[in-house]
């Protein structure tokens, strides 16, 4: 499965403090062009680390995905 992560920080260009996740690519630049346009010059979208995921869909497969990707707290994106 395919899903699209929006990693962006609402005050900082150091640290993302901020992960939302879409089901689609044109969901997720409505959101990027709802932060440009609302978040002003203090919010910064990672790009490098927004994009498409693929998602396993077996849950074994899925746990392990989970465990090898996002063992992190938000402090350490």
């Amino acid at each position: 499965m395919r899903v699209h992560k929006l990693v962006w920080a609402d005050d900082s260009l150091s640290k993302a403090d901020r992960v939302e996740w879409f089901s689609s690519a044109s969901e997720m630049k409505k959101r990027k062009t709802e932060i440009k346009r609302t978040g002003g010059f203090n919010s910064f979208i990672f790009e490098e680390l927004s994009g498409p995921v693929d998602i396993p869909t077996i849950r074994a497969e899925f746990i392990a995905w989970l465990n090898e990707n996002y063992n992190y707290s938000l402090g350490d994106i």
